[in-house]
């Protein structure tokens, strides 16, 4: 090529830069034909157009995927509400004070026994009689498990 004529296309690094990629990577595209270079050896601008090549990793998503994954995270999150109105579900904040609240109770119970059986065992010779009194007075208090909760206004 002449020095006196200028260049139509562009340099290996121009092309680079103009596309966002590595200089080995217009190479790269030069050698599978991806890019086309002009007469005088440059690079034609033209078949630089389009998105550019940076492998799969860095191509973004597809489109159809995304869309997919939307639609089930909705789908999630409609059940979700569904079965919060017909009450299959409960805020963790109100299950998680419903339960201390009811474990609090039995731990106060469990702890008045000493207090609640003293006077009774106190005149108690017989070990099977102990044995029955304590039995009905520890299962009273953990049955209070499986009642029903306590109201959120208590």
């Amino acid at each position: 090529m002449p020095a006196d004529r200028p260049r139509a296309g562009l340099t290996i690094s121009e092309a680079a830069r103009r596309r966002g990629v590595s200089t080995r990577a217009i190479e790269k595209g030069l050698a599978s034909g991806r890019y086309a270079r002009l007469r005088d050896g440059s690079i034609d601008p033209a078949s630089l157009s389009g998105p550019p090549d940076r492998g799969p990793a860095s191509q973004g998503p597809d489109l159809a995927r995304t869309r997919a994954t939307h639609e089930v995270l909705k789908a999630r999150l409609t059940k979700l509400e569904l079965d919060e109105r017909e009450g299959r579900l409960i805020n963790a904040e109100v299950a998680a004070s419903l339960w201390f609240r009811k474990v609090r109770a039995v731990r106060d119970r469990l702890l008045d026994l000493p207090a609640k059986t003293c006077a009774p065992l106190s005149g108690m010779d017989d070990p099977a009689a102990i044995r029955v009194l304590l039995d009905r007075e520890l299962r009273q208090v953990l049955e209070e498990l499986t009642d029903e909760p306590p109201s959120q206004t208590d």
